[in-house]
C-alpha cells in the first residue's frame, strides 16, 4: 500500500516557528558577515561551483491523479515484468469511509475479502486462508508492516484507507496448506469503458478536457480448485469460490463530484479444507452507493453513502466459535474539512 504523508500542524504555530527560525538565522548571518572576511576565492572573483540539480517528484494530496491499472515493468530496483499486477487508485472512487475494503478492492479481480465486524482486514487469494492476511504480505510505502517503526504484523494493523493513495497488488502463489496436493486452474479478466469518451470517439470528435465521465467496469475470476492428492483428495480448498464478480458504475464531474454504484458477487465456498457443513459460506451479492462532492474548492466536501444497499443477509467469515455476520444496510453522511 502506498500512502500519502499527512502532517497536520496548527498553521499559526507553524508560522511562529518559521518566523523565529528566520530571525535567528538572519542574526547569525549578519554576525558572520561582520566578523569574518570573505574567502580568498570569492574576493578573487572565482565562479562558484554548481551542484547537480535534484528533482523531487510527488503527488499532491489534492491532485487526485489516477494511476494506470498496472504497475510498470521497472520501478527503481524492482522488476515487475512478467508478474501479474494490479493498481487500485482510490482517487478514482469517492472517498472510502470507515475502512470499507469491499469498496476499496472493487476493481481487483480474484482478491477475496473475508469481511468481519472488527476493524481488522482479512484478504486471501485462490485458496490462501484470508484470516487476518496471515498469508499475504502487506507493505506500507514499500516497507513490510511488521518492519515498520510501529512493528505491528498484518493481523493487528493496516493503514487507515483515508491515508492511502493507492493499493498495489502483486499476485503470488496459492494454497500452502499441508493437507495434500492442490490444483488451481482459473481465469481472471477486467474491462472498463468510459461512455462519454467512447461517444466522442465514435463521432470523430477531438478529445476535450473531460467534464462529465461515466465509467462502467467489471472484473471476474473463474476458479477450478481441488485437492488431487492426500487425505483431502476430492475436496475444495478453503476460500476458493468457483467465481467472484465485481461490477458497477462510477460517475465523475470534473474534479468536483464522484458518485459510485459498486457490486460484489461471490459464489458458495467453504471456510475449511474438510468442506464440513459448519464451515459452509453461502454465496452473496452486495451493492454499495457512495458520494463525494466538493462544495467549496478542496476545503469542504460532503461524504455520504449507503453500504449494503439492498440489505443482503450474509456472512463471509467463519471462526471456530461460529459465523461472523456481516453488516446489514447502513448509512453514513458527513462533512470533510481540509486545510
Amino acid at each position: 500500500m502506498t500512502t500519502r504523508n499527512q502532517f497536520r500542524i496548527n498553521p499559526r504555530i507553524t508560522l511562529q516557528l518559521v518566523a523565529a527560525v528566520m530571525a535567528h538565522g538572519l542574526g547569525l548571518a549578519l554576525a558572520a558577515q561582520t566578523n569574518n572576511p570573505p574567502p580568498a576565492s570569492v574576493a578573487a572573483g572565482t565562479p562558484a561551483a554548481r551542484l547537480p540539480d535534484v528533482v523531487v517528484v510527488g503527488e499532491s494530496e489534492y491532485a487526485e491523479t489516477v494511476q494506470g491499472p498496472f504497475l510498470p515493468d521497472m520501478q527503481d530496483t524492482r522488476i515487475n515484468a512478467g508478474k501479474k499486477t494490479s493498481v487500485l487508485d482510490l482517487d478514482e472512487l469517492p472517498k472510502v469511509s470507515n475502512n470499507n475494503y469491499r469498496q476499496a478492492l472493487t476493481k481487483t479481480p480474484g482478491l477475496l475479502l473475508s469481511e468481519e465486524t472488527s476493524p481488522l482486514v482479512s484478504v486471501g487469494y485462490r485458496g490462501l486462508a484470508p484470516h487476518r492476511a496471515q498469508f499475504t504480505q502487506v507493505l506500507k510505502d514499500g516497507i513490510p508492516i511488521h518492519a515498520d517503526q510501529f512493528g505491528y504484523p498484518e493481523a493487528y494493523y493496516t493503514p487507515p484507507l483515508d491515508t492511502v493513495d493507492r493499493i498495489e497488488f502483486l499476485r503470488g502463489g496459492t494454497s500452502i496448506e499441508n493437507v495434500g496436493r492442490a490444483r488451481h486452474r482459473g481465469w481472471e479478466g477486467a474491462l472498463e469503458v468510459e461512455l462519454f469518451g467512447l461517444a466522442r470517439a465514435l463521432q470523430g470528435e477531438r478529445p476535450e478536457p473531460p467534464g462529465h465521465q461515466l465509467s462502467l467496469y467489471g472484473n471476474a475470476m473463474l476458479l477450478d480448485a481441488e485437492f488431487v492428492g492426500g487425505p483431502r483428495e476430492g475436496s475444495t480448498p478453503q476460500y476458493a469460490p468457483d467465481y467472484l464478480f465485481r461490477a458497477g458504475a462510477i460517475y465523475r464531474w470534473r474534479d468536483r463530484a464522484k458518485l459510485a454504484f459498486l457490486g460484489t458477487l461471490v459464489d458458495d465456498h467453504y471456510a475449511d479444507d474438510a468442506n464440513t457443513d459448519n464451515f459452509f459460506v453461502p454465496g452473496y451479492l452486495v451493492w454499495d452507493l457512495t458520494l463525494d462532492w466538493k462544495m467549496y474548492r478542496d476545503h469542504l466536501s460532503i461524504l455520504a453513502g449507503i453500504n449494503n444497499l439492498f440489505d443482503e443477509d450474509y456472512y463471509a467469515r467463519i471462526r471456530g466459535d461460529g459465523i461472523d455476520p456481516a453488516y446489514g444496510r447502513n448509512f453514513y453522511a458527513g462533512l470533510a474539512l481540509a486545510f
